[in-house]
């Protein structure tokens, strides 16, 4: 402990970051460690943008063990999931089809079968979308014995959404300027309003024309109304000169009486006369004479007394009056006079201004607008019209590069899949070990992680000369294991096993063909925590390699899986000998059934051993040609003596009679001596005899033989 922290109460351990890049740093204190009862030591870090965690696990010496980045921040899946269903929904994808595209994303190569499962559709439904996807550049279709594909990115999508982008960009370069005048076309008609300022304008200077027009005859009125103020001060001039008028005239009037009187005066004269009163009428005229003057006298007097007073006191009254309204009509049409001049210059400034201040607005406006349209049409859409190019330019660029990166996708191939194919997932697991059991001639074994991963049904349907080996986890407290496990009771041709561990699936199929993945699973994680890699090959030096690792799985599995259950693996005994057969083949009395290909069933060789040498079968017991075409507990002769027969026989026998012959011995050592590391020779073996249809050469049995006394010692026989 001292050597690590030197002494120091606490020590740096600096960590880059394999998302941002960043070198994050981390404190572990003398103490913290210390108190540490269980490694490793956990510690956490959020930095860098945006913001993640980095956490790390460190060894009891401070190194390193694992580290995990994680989101801290909830991003939008539902939306971005949605945007990318879009996407792909425009090159005609179906929904179905888009998730089978996710599901696949991230894999490096999927079979029919792994299609198949994970879309729940037989493999010709498979076919059809796989085959939509390669011609839509989501797949690319890797050469192989088995049809597999490989998921691209989603070129074509991306390709489609450039192209959009295109005609868009294109379609506003070209309608831009179009759209641009009609928008000032509309502009300038709902700006309609502000054409009307000129209106207004106008209607201000006709307002102060009628006003001044109606302020002019409203004024000629008021000069008017003076005038007759001034007619009334002359009429007071002459109610002045009434009292004058009016006593000239009494003063006539009186004169006409008086004359009228000395008239009257004479008239009475005259008559008296006629009357020849003499003296009397001097009197009478005397007389008459007095009362006239008298009374003429007393008549003027009163009337000078009463009409010319009166007269004169209603004159004075009258004239003072009307002094009174003059003065005040005068007073108020000056006012008036004042008031209108006043009136009629201030409504003439403020008409003034108004008009001025609306012509300016209006003309400012209107200018505006004008500068504003020049400015668009020369400036911004040219403008407009060059970084549009320059986007068409980089899209242009960008679905050039884009496409050349799809077809360099779509030719360029990594893996073959002719000889060899890699497994990164559940499902291709069971699509691949499915497709190798359909494809079984003459035995298989299987390794998996439980009895639910085994396929009964395509077990089923194989031929019943077919041995198949499985070893599996098994769990009789399941019913769906129960239910496997009476399947499998059924199927004389079966052979389970019970392996405790989970971390192997594979096949071994007819030692052609070998399938092995490695599985890891995270505690308190489900299926989809689970870890998987595996490869299969058809190359013999694979086949030597991981054959080996499936058999320890067989041999170390428990050959009990319940007390109920019939043995892991059983042998139906033959009442027979081994020396008869090997008799037959000394008298060269091979079946004809021996010249048939090796992938076809050997059961017509058994049934004529059975025949020749009356063996009683039990009733309820399907004797299969590959499990029990040389019996084990062959008394007679042992695994040696056959090979040495062999030996015999190489240059009387076919190749293919050969291959024959010795894949029913290679049985034998298997059930005898269990898997052997010159099986994976053998095996090679039948399948050069294979080739040969006819007699094998000099050369070739001399190889042959070689090879058989090379088994022999390492079998030490």
């Amino acid at each position: 402990m001292a050597f690590l922290f030197q002494g120091k109460s606490e020590k740096e351990i600096s960590i880059n970051c394999k998302l941002c890049l960043a070198d994050v740093k981390f404190v572990v204190t003398l103490e913290e460690y210390q108190n540490v009862t269980q490694f490793p030591l956990v510690k956490e870090s959020v930095h860098g943008t945006p913001p993640h965690k980095l956490i790390i696990s460190l060894d009891k010496n401070l190194d390193l063990q694992e580290f995990n980045i994680e989101d801290i921040i909830d991003r939008d899946v539902s939306y971005s999931k949605e945007l990318t269903y879009q996407v792909l929904s425009d090159i005609q994808l179906t929904e179905e089809e888009i998730e089978l595209y996710f599901l696949t994303t991230g894999r490096d190569a999927v079979s029919l079968g792994e299609i198949s499962i994970l879309i729940k559709k037989d493999k010709g439904e498979s076919k059809i979308i796989a085959d939509k996807f390669v011609e839509k550049g989501l797949y690319k279709e890797i050469i192989g014995a088995t049809p597999h594909y490989a998921p691209l990115p989603p070129y074509a999508a991306l390709i489609k959404q450039l192209a959009t982008f295109d005609d868009y960009i294109k379609n506003i370069k070209e309608q831009a300027p179009a759209q641009l005048n009609e928008s000032f076309s509309q502009l300038e008609a709902q700006s309609k309003g502000i054409n009307e300022l000129n209106d207004y304008t106008n209607f201000i200077r006709n307002l102060k024309d009628r006003i001044e027009s109606e302020m002019k005859i409203q004024k000629i009125e008021v000069d008017k109304a003076i005038k007759v103020i001034g007619e009334i001060r002359r009429i007071n001039d002459v109610i002045s000169n009434l009292e004058n008028d009016t006593k000239i005239i009494v003063e006539e009037q009186i004169k006409d009486i008086e004359e009228q009187f000395e008239e009257m005066k004479k008239l009475i004269g005259n008559n008296l006369q006629e009357l020849h009163l003499g003296v009397i009428s001097k009197t009478v005229h005397q007389i008459i004479d007095n009362v006239l003057n008298t009374r003429m006298q007393t008549i003027v007097d009163g009337f000078n007394t009463k009409l010319l007073s009166k007269i004169k006191a209603i004159m004075s009254n009258i004239v003072e009056n009307i002094n009174e309204i003059t003065a005040s009509s005068l007073k108020t049409g000056e006012t008036l006079e004042v008031t209108f001049s006043s009136v009629t210059a201030l409504f003439n400034e403020s008409v003034s201004y108004a008009e001025e201040k609306v012509k300016g607005i209006s003309d400012q406006i209107l200018s505006s607008f004008e500068n504003l349209r020049n400015t668009f049409s020369t400036r911004v859409v040219n403008k407009l019209s060059e970084e549009l190019l320059k986007i068409l330019n980089r899209l242009e660029i960008s679905q050039i590069t884009t496409r050349e990166f799809w077809d360099q996708a779509k030719k360029k191939s990594v893996m073959s899949m002719k000889d060899i194919w890699f497994i990164r997932s559940v499902e291709g697991a069971r699509a691949h070990i499915n497709e190798e059991i359909s494809k079984s001639k003459m035995r298989i074994l299987i390794v998996a992680p439980n009895l639910s991963e085994i396929n009964t049904s395509i077990l089923q349907s194989l031929p019943k000369h077919i041995n198949i080996r499985i070893a599996t986890n098994v769990n009789t407290d399941l019913p769906e294991h129960i239910e496997v496990l009476q399947k499998l009771e059924g199927m004389q041709n079966v052979s389970y096993r019970n392996r405790q561990e989970q971390d192997l699936w594979g096949i071994n199929r007819d030692y052609e063909e070998v399938i092995l993945c490695i599985l890891s699973k995270r505690e308190g994680e489900k299926e989809e925590g689970i870890e998987i890699g595996g490869i299969g090959s058809i190359v013999q030096q694979h086949i030597k390699i991981f054959v080996p690792v499936l058999e320890e799985a067989w041999i170390g599995a428990q050959k009990t899986v319940v007390p109920s259950m019939r043995p892991s693996y059983t042998q139906i005994p033959v009442q027979s000998s081994g020396s008869s057969l090997m008799d037959e083949l000394k008298q060269d009395s091979i079946p004809s059934a021996l010249n048939q290909h090796q992938s076809k069933p050997v059961t017509p060789l058994i049934q004529n051993y059975n025949s020749q040498n009356k063996v009683n079968l039990p009733s309820s017991t399907n004797v299969q040609a590959p499990t029990q075409s040389i019996p084990p507990d062959t008394g007679d002769l042992s695994i040696g003596e056959q090979l040495d027969l062999l030996v015999a026989n190489l240059s009387k026998q076919s190749g293919q009679q050969l291959a024959v012959i010795l894949e029913n011995i290679k049985t034998r050592i298997q059930n005898e001596i269990g898997y052997v590391s010159m099986i994976g020779p053998i095996t090679n073996t039948i399948a050069d005899l294979n080739q040969i249809s006819g007699s094998i050469s000099l050369s070739d049995e001399k190889g042959f033989a070689n090879r058989i006394t090379f088994w022999k010692k390492k079998l030490n026989l």
